[in-house]
């Protein structure tokens, strides 16, 4: 099964394809450990979804969760 990632941002649901939630989390982890903010790369709307950035930065509220389907 495919793994999706969903994110929680600014009160609009994007979608990160291909990846697991820890292994999207160890990325923000590692970011706001060394103090940075990054552009994370996420997919945008249904159907054929637009690649879109959101900012990750300390104080930015931010929601990850992945179907139970999909962690096979």
């Amino acid at each position: 099964m495919a793994k999706r990632v969903y994110v929680h941002y600014d009160s609009h649901r994007y979608t990160i394809a291909g990846r697991s939630i820890d292994d999207v989390q160890k990325e923000i982890d590692a970011v706001l450990e060394e103090g940075r903010s990054v552009w994370l790369e996420v997919n945008y709307g249904e159907g054929r979804p637009s690649l879109a950035r959101i900012m990750i930065a300390r104080g930015v509220p931010i929601a990850l969760h992945q179907d139970i389907e999909s962690e096979e």
